[in-house]
């Protein structure tokens, strides 16, 4: 009996082993996700935060979950470009954690070792929300058109050919 046959008398095995390897592939991911040798992930050290709506920004650790509390006032995060190599910047849109992601990431446990827990990315994941600078509302990240015209930044003269995300420099060590 050939494979194309195997599989056609057998739908229950093959979709199995389909699982199976799929389940093998996701834990690979998520074990190379956790173990990464770069620190953070590969996520920058520092990040840039904003409490005015992103009309001016200050930098800290890349781990804060916004929003959080900057000098008396709610402090949100703030992804910056810029389109001219740095000389001006600007605050593209601004994120921040809805109050029942922020309650449910102060169930878990905070020690280092639950920082890759699966269950702080599925939190952080579905509580992300997104804005425009300016804009009144903030839009729940599962909104996905909604989320792709936020994300889709360009500068100021309507162009995205010289558009660059900018992070803070790493602390001098």
């Amino acid at each position: 009996m050939g494979i194309r046959e195997t599989i056609s008398k057998n739908p229950q095995i093959v979709t199995s082993i389909t699982l199976v390897m799929i389940g093998v592939a996701l834990l690979g991911m998520g074990v190379q996700l956790v173990c990464s040798p770069v620190p953070n992930g590969g996520q920058p050290e520092l990040a840039y935060y904003t409490t005015d709506d992103g009309r001016t920004f200050f930098s800290d650790v890349a781990d804060r979950v916004p929003p959080f509390d900057h000098a008396g006032r709610p402090a949100v995060r703030a992804v910056v470009f810029t389109c001219d190599d740095g000389k001006t910047r600007f605050a593209g849109y601004l994120q921040r954690y809805s109050d029942t992601a922020h309650a449910a990431l102060r169930q878990l446990p905070t020690t280092p070792a639950n920082q890759g827990d699966f269950r702080r990315y599925g939190i952080l994941a579905q509580g992300l929300e997104l804005k425009r600078p300016g804009d009144p509302e903030w839009t729940p990240q599962s909104f996905i058109e909604r989320h792709q015209a936020i994300v889709s930044v360009t500068c100021p003269d309507g162009t995205s050919a010289r558009l660059i995300a900018v992070v803070p420099p790493a602390p001098a060590k």
